[in-house]
C-alpha cells in the first residue's frame, strides 16, 4: 500500500443523496445494494444542484454513536457534489457538512470491486501502525477526471479524517 498523503479540507457543505448502509469490512456489508442506487441518483440528477464549487463527485461515510445504529456496522454514505453555499434543495436531496480536518488520502486503482482492499489496507494495516487514530468526522472518497467506474485503471482518491492518537498526546505532555 502507498503511504498516504496529508491534506486538510474543509469545511466542506455537500449536497446529494443519502442512505444507512453496513460498511465494506462487515461480514453482513450492503454496500453494493445501498450505495450503488445513490451514485445512480446524483449522476443523473446533478446537474439540479446550483452553485457547484467544482466539477469532482463525493462520498462521504459518517457513523452515528453506537446506540442510534440499527447495526453495529452501520454507517451513513452521501453520494453528492460540492457547493459553495447550501440553498434551495432540489427535491429528494439532502446536505451534508464536513468541518475542517485533517485527512489521510490513498488513491485506489483499478475498480470498485477492490474497494474493500484499499479501505482494509488503510484501516488494518496503516492506520493501526501509524501515530493516528480516526477523528470520528468522515472518509471522504473523492471523484475526479481519473474515475471510470467500468476501467481497471481507473482511480480515485480515499480518505479517513485523522487525529494524534490520544495515547500519543499524554505521553507528550
Amino acid at each position: 500500500m502507498e503511504e498516504p498523503k496529508f491534506q486538510t479540507l474543509g469545511p466542506l457543505q455537500l449536497v446529494g443523496f443519502h442512505s444507512p448502509f453496513i460498511h465494506i469490512l462487515s461480514p453482513d456489508a450492503n454496500g453494493a445494494e445501498k450505495v450503488g442506487p445513490l451514485w445512480q441518483q446524483i449522476l443523473s440528477r446533478h446537474e439540479e444542484v446550483p452553485d457547484r464549487a467544482n466539477h469532482n463527485f463525493y462520498g462521504v461515510i459518517w457513523g452515528e454513536p453506537e446506540d442510534q445504529r440499527s447495526h453495529q456496522h452501520e454507517l451513513h454514505y452521501l453520494a453528492g457534489v460540492a457547493v459553495e453555499q447550501i440553498g434551495q434543495l432540489p427535491e429528494g436531496m439532502e446536505k451534508c457538512e464536513v468541518p475542517q480536518t485533517q485527512f489521510a488520502f490513498v488513491t485506489h486503482h483499478g475498480s470498485l470491486d477492490t474497494l474493500g482492499k484499499t479501505i482494509h489496507d488503510l484501516y488494518r494495516v496503516w492506520l493501526e501502525q501509524s501515530d493516528f487514530e480516526h477523528s470520528g468526522i468522515a472518509d471522504l472518497e473523492i471523484y475526479d477526471q481519473r474515475f471510470d467506474p467500468h476501467g481497471e485503471d481507473s482511480q480515485f482518491d480515499y480518505g479517513i479524517s485523522i487525529k494524534p492518537r490520544e495515547s500519543d498526546k499524554a505521553s507528550a505532555t
